[in-house]
């Protein structure tokens, strides 16, 4: 599976990093975090960057610059519609209102800071900008942290699937001499099962059989019995 996604990442070029930073983008762009799997894909940019197959600096770049980007958008959005919008919205996406209450009191505890933690956290991120915009934050305190949010966690999100894919060549190797193992001990318990149960049948099979002549040379020693009578 992962040398044919190899394949097909290889064969897009230059359009792979446009399909990534895209979903990093719309990661942040107002509900659609809840939808498109961005941070999954750049996990498997970093898996792949490992491989040789993407180049490292320029994903990094385009995940980290998508972030940002994608971030201001859901920032402008919030502005724009509001609140009473998002509630709306988010039925559709399974976003209850006291999950945007939990971002919300996350902005009144941390104030422009709530920016940069939300980016760490699955459930704030995809509205933490949203929430920011609606809640007139300026955009200038706003950036820093958004700038910030986005490098670090575009670095750490790369690079987890870049160990991943030294992890995974040490597992695949496990995983090939633990399937043969498991494969080996199934079979060889199948047929010491399958032994067992002959072995078994033949015993009752012949434990019928005697039983049958027993009966058989009981009644034939009576009528003999009888005869001499």
């Amino acid at each position: 599976m992962m040398h044919w996604l190899q394949h097909v990442l290889a064969g897009m070029g230059p359009w792979t990093y446009v399909v990534i930073g895209l979903a990093a983008g719309l990661e942040c762009a107002a509900l659609l975090g809840l939808i498109v799997p961005g941070e999954t894909l750049v996990f498997v940019g970093g898996f792949f960057a490992a491989r040789g197959t993407l180049a490292l600096p320029l994903l990094l770049g385009t995940v980290a610059v998508a972030a940002v980007l994608g971030d201001t958008v859901g920032f402008e959005l919030g502005r724009r519609l509001g609140r009473d919008w998002l509630i709306r919205a988010g039925r559709h996406v399974r976003l209850r209102p006291p999950d945007v209450e939990r971002v919300e009191r996350l902005f009144h505890r941390h104030g422009g800071r709530a920016v940069f933690i939300a980016r760490f956290l699955t459930f704030a991120r995809s509205i933490a900008p949203f929430v920011a915009g609606m809640s007139e934050m300026r955009y200038r305190q706003f950036l820093p942290y958004n700038a910030a949010g986005a490098v670090v966690w575009s670095v750490a999100a790369v690079f987890v699937g870049y160990g991943l894919a030294a992890a995974w060549d040490v597992a695949e190797r496990w995983v090939t001499a633990v399937t043969l193992g498991i494969g080996a001990a199934v079979i060889l318990g199948a047929v010491i099962w399958w032994r067992r149960r002959s072995r078994r049948g033949a015993q009752a099979r012949t434990g019928a059989h005697r039983t049958r002549a027993h009966r058989t040379r009981r009644p034939a020693a009576r009528q003999s019995a009888g005869g001499r009578h």
